[in-house]
């Protein structure tokens, strides 16, 4: 996923998301049980970014 700021709405529940270095090691992640919506900013040096039950990402107005 490319540099940018993230979101999903809609009734998410158990929706995890996680960045990572390009080492591996966790920079940041959320885990939410219930919510309308969750904003992520995915950084360009980031390795990888993971998601789980999150629905569509779209780029946040």
């Amino acid at each position: 996923m490319p540099a940018g700021t993230y979101q999903t709405t809609g009734a998410l529940r158990d929706c995890y998301w996680e960045r990572t270095a390009p080492s591996g090691e966790t920079l940041d992640n959320q885990f939410a049980t219930s919510a309308q919506a969750v904003r992520v900013t995915v950084r360009a040096g980031d390795g990888q970014f993971t998601t789980r039950s999150c629905g569509s990402w779209r780029p946040a107005k």
